[in-house]
């Protein structure tokens, strides 16, 4: 039985396992058979698979893109680049370093907004009780009283729940997805890229997406695979359209033997003017390597920031706008009625 919903963590436990049997000089197509023999689950099913594939031929690769699983969008890339570098078992350490990262990172934003949504959720059952127990109570009351008025705030209430009733359902979906890990799980599918599918988090993607491509042109270049090459495989593994395009334009200039590019950056370009600096210089010096990996580590820790506080501000502040309209749901429902009451008092004849 295929198992194509592939977890993080098996996804780390088979890099794991291609890693040491790449520095023990066993051959993938046996260790993976091997492996797929002693675990279970989708791990198996997986070393199965990419044996079966090695056998006949194909690279790794060729082998996982043919398996059909889930994986990362830009794992195969970064497949690629680990073989041509030479630096295949450092690439899947690194790989399984920004998986954990993303992880814990994943788990932070899920723990911040769980107890939002039990907030959200407790306003929403509070709100039902208000509209379907307390408020007829209310209204029963004003019909019976000495100067009975046209409440027509407690009609508006009677026809309401068809506005707000399917929120609940809502919630609670919403809730179980988060518990499940579901964004998670969908976020590890299309890498960090599907994040600059959501207007808030494309700050934090886009950062997330510099790193990964910055981390990976240093190893290349750190194993001494020419600077053409390792610009391609590292654009192979980016989502970022200008990236990509900028990656390639400066290994053709590389190439031809051109000088560094004087074309001034674009406005509103997504390319960081650091990583422009180092891309428009042709990779001219040897520090390149070190200076990159720098430069990943920050964007990564401001990308995690950054998503941390979005969450920390959106989450906790629909929950106060959630129980913000509860309580003004109540005030309305006892005031309002409670003054035409008393201006009907007033006017009522004794």
């Amino acid at each position: 039985m295929p198992f194509t919903a592939f977890s993080p963590t098996q996804f780390v436990a088979l890099n794991e396992e291609i890693a040491a049997l790449v520095r023990a000089g066993v051959p993938l197509e046996q260790g993976l058979a091997d492996v797929g023999r002693e675990e279970r689950g989708g791990l198996a099913w997986a070393a199965q698979q990419l044996s079966e594939r090695l056998k006949q031929g194909e690279s790794l690769p060729a082998a996982v893109e043919s398996v059909g699983l889930q994986w990362p969008v830009a794992y195969r890339a970064v497949l690629a680049a680990g073989l041509a570098s030479g630096s295949l078992p450092e690439t899947l350490e690194a790989i399984n370093r920004q998986a954990a990262a993303a992880a814990a990172l994943r788990r932070q934003l899920r723990l911040a907004s769980v107890y939002p949504l039990a907030v959200i959720m407790l306003a929403w059952v509070l709100g039902g009780m208000i509209l379907l127990l307390f408020i007829p109570r209310l209204e029963a009351w004003y019909a019976g009283s000495p100067a009975p008025g046209n409440f027509g705030w407690f009609q508006f209430i009677r026809s309401s729940p068809a506005l707000w009733i399917w929120t609940g359902p809502v919630l609670l979906v919403l809730a179980a997805l988060l518990v499940a890990g579901w964004p998670g799980r969908w976020l590890f599918r299309r890498g960090t890229g599907g994040m600059l599918r959501f207007p808030g988090l494309r700050g934090p993607g886009l950062k997330f997406e510099w790193a990964t491509f910055a981390d990976l042109l240093a190893l290349l270049l750190e194993h001494n695979v020419p600077a053409p090459d390792s610009l391609r495989l590292a654009a192979d593994s980016c989502s970022v359209p200008e990236l990509r395009q900028l990656a390639s334009h400066t290994a053709e200039r590389i190439e031809r033997g051109e000088p560094a590019d004087p074309t001034v950056r674009p406005s509103g370009s997504r390319v960081p003017p650091a990583l422009y600096g180092i891309l428009r210089r042709g990779i001219s010096t040897q520090r390149e390597p070190a200076r990159l990996r720098q430069l990943a580590g920050e964007w990564r820790e401001q990308a995690a920031r950054q998503a941390m506080l979005l969450v920390s501000l959106i989450v906790p502040g629909l929950a106060a706008v959630a129980a913000g309209l509860v309580v003004l749901l109540y005030a309305l429902s006892v005031f309002l009625p409670l003054t035409r009451l008393w201006d009907d008092l007033m006017h009522y004849p004794l």
